[in-house]
């Protein structure tokens, strides 16, 4: 079998909404389609989406592949993983309420300021996929509600806000789990990111001051 290698724009969103696909010829070659948004290997999780395309590459099958990698055995290890008390946390938690005044209220837990590979200050590194997102804040962490909230919805593509807004709708369950829409803007001036979060889907992200002249420099302001 021939070694791996990296394959040209091979760098991608390779988690769930840009995969490889790869068919076999009759010439005992192999060919290998993906696409690609020629992300820069230096900034691997920005995309760069006015520059998307098609590659495909071909490799030869070994006519007796071989099983290179020894047989590994599987340990037992000396101590055993137990789970905490964090379920019996958030049972507590989701079973508390204060009445004040003839009204009930509970406690509701959830995160609002959360990265995925859409943001280009980490590009998932600490916080995973979109998918990665929603396993978190559903299973891991019994989360109530949440928010995507990458910078400026992946960079102001049109279609990372709109494939955001798509899982997000996916993931909403009334009664264990509220999804809400949201994104960070992240202008140079002023100071200071802001998370905007919606109930509702289909409404624009408020872009960064394009156009518009830093009051310090005096230079062209962009994303």
């Amino acid at each position: 079998m021939q070694a791996p290698r990296l394959y040209l724009d091979s760098a991608g969103r390779v988690w769930h909404s840009s995969t490889m696909a790869a068919a076999l010829a009759p010439n005992s070659q192999m060919w290998a389609f993906w696409h690609t948004d020629t992300r820069q290997d230096e900034q691997v999780h920005v995309p760069r989406g006015d520059r998307s395309g098609r590659a495909c590459s071909r490799l030869r099958v070994s006519a007796s592949p071989t099983n290179s990698h020894p047989r590994r055995t599987r340990r037992t290890p000396e101590t055993e993983i137990r789970p905490g008390s964090e379920a019996e946390d958030v049972r507590q938690l989701r079973n508390f309420s204060v009445t004040s005044g003839g009204k009930t209220s509970r406690v509701f837990k959830g995160d609002l300021y959360r990265h995925t590979e859409l943001s280009t200050d980490g590009g998932g590194r600490m916080d995973g996929s979109i998918l990665d997102f929603f396993r978190y804040m559903i299973d891991a962490a019994a989360m109530d509600f949440g928010a995507i909230t990458d910078h400026s919805a992946g960079g102001d593509y049109e279609y990372w806000w709109w494939l955001i807004q798509k899982v997000t709708e996916v993931h909403h369950a009334p009664g264990k789990y509220w999804s809400l829409f949201g994104y960070e803007r992240t202008p140079h001036w002023p100071i200071g990111h802001k998370n905007v979060i919606h109930a509702l889907p289909n409404i624009p992200i408020v872009k960064l001051f394009s156009g518009r002249t830093s009051p310090n420099t005096g230079r062209p302001m962009r994303p």
